[in-house]
């Protein structure tokens, strides 16, 4: 995809004060439902301090690949060679490194890293208490990053790819408008999603599944899907209001 970001977790959890956890996404909002454990897909290692927030989220990278070094190197600075070269026994690799003030402290410096000081990055703060945490420390970011502050939903504002005309929010593949009974979309205000019909479809068994079995283990899989949320703003859906959609165009 064109749009892949990488982005920090703090529980929830009241016995998990600043604990944090980072990861890479094409898809910050799908991939915090994910940990929350709201749908399938979650990394088994963040189940134990649930509820998170995701409080950052950068992204600017030429590829996924460059978004996944950069995930690497900022859950493993004492690793990277980057930071041992600039910042020689600054990182040990201790506990406390993933408590969400050296977290972010790393990240302020990996901006300065000649690795990644000339990317054309950009951060969002979903959290004012983050956000100010990371604007006192002492060295600011280089003066062509942009650094942004509002709700995860925001995003979809200024990332062409969480939301255009032509990209399935679900999968992630190419959407043909051109087949008008081929997707869906969202009549949520200022959200622009889009899915195929068969992933939206999926999105929603699978949600309804895990309702239904959450209060009925014996519960049977249904064929056809009912209710769901949309995948961008969560916004409550129909299924048969998509379908109304779908005739109207």
């Amino acid at each position: 995809p064109d749009f892949y970001a990488c982005y920090l977790l703090l529980s929830q959890k009241p016995k998990c004060a600043n604990h944090t956890y980072v990861g890479s996404t094409p898809n910050p909002l799908r991939r915090l439902r994910q940990h929350n454990g709201e749908i399938k897909g979650g990394a088994k290692k963040t189940m134990r301090k649930r509820p998170w927030e995701m409080v950052a989220v950068v992204w600017g990278f030429p590829n996924k690949y460059a978004a996944l070094q950069f995930e690497w190197g900022w859950q493993r600075p004492n690793l990277s060679r980057h930071f041992t070269t600039a910042y020689p026994g600054v990182y040990k690799g201790s506990w406390a490194e993933q408590l969400l003030a050296i977290k972010l402290r790393v990240l302020s410096d990996m901006l300065h890293l000649q690795q990644w000081a000339r990317w054309p990055l950009n951060i969002h703060f979903t959290s004012e208490k983050v956000a100010s945490a990371f604007n006192k420390l002492p060295t600011a970011p280089p003066p062509h990053i942009r650094v942004y502050f509002g709700s995860l939903v925001d995003i979809i504002s200024y990332i062409p790819s969480c939301g255009t005309s032509h990209e399935c929010a679900l999968c992630r593949q190419v959407l043909d408008t051109r087949q008008t009974d081929s997707y869906v979309d969202c009549h949520g205000k200022d959200c622009e999603m889009q899915a195929h019909l068969l992933c939206m479809a999926d999105h929603f068994l699978v949600t309804e599944q895990e309702l239904d079995r959450s209060r009925d283990e014996t519960a049977k899989a249904e064929l056809l899907p009912v209710i769901g949320d949309c995948p961008l703003c969560h916004m409550e859906l129909v299924w048969g209001d998509l379908i109304s959609r779908i005739r109207e165009r």
